[in-house]
């Protein structure tokens, strides 16, 4: 696992957010590498030879069987009306970006205002995190 050694935001490696973040990253870039293997063989090759610390090809090994229980359709819907939200959010930072009043969206405060639907959809979301703001309240 080549994660295993950065940092991710400030969280201690003990967080359960950060060891599910490591390990969310690694199955993306191990999909990754098997499917663009045979486009870029030699890169793809390199690469996974690198983090495996190991002599075997990519090759020779399968792509990764992903468990049903990963296919959750509440979870899918639910970040389909966060990322609409924060697509919104964005559009308004960029507006503000535009017109030179904030230089980066880490100088922005949202206020969101959203009906009784999303509040519950979004309750336990940090929209600071989310759209990459200094600060977000969220209003219904």
């Amino acid at each position: 696992m080549i994660f295993e050694k950065t940092t991710l935001y400030c969280d201690s490696k003990e967080t359960n957010k950060r060891k599910s973040t490591i390990i969310l990253l690694n199955i993306i870039l191990n999909s990754l590498l098997k499917w663009f293997a045979p486009i870029l063989s030699f890169t793809t090759e390199e690469i996974y030879r690198l983090i495996l610390n190991d002599n075997k090809s990519i090759h020779l090994t399968k792509f990764i069987e992903f468990p049903k229980s990963f296919n959750n359709e509440n979870l899918n819907q639910k970040w389909l009306e966060l990322i609409k939200i924060r697509n919104v959010c964005n559009i308004s930072i960029e507006e503000k970006r535009a017109s030179k009043e904030i230089g980066s969206s880490l100088e922005a405060s949202l206020k969101i205002n959203l009906d009784k639907k999303l509040n519950d959809i979004s309750k336990d979301v940090d929209f600071s995190e989310l759209c990459i703001t200094s600060s977000a309240e969220v209003f219904i």
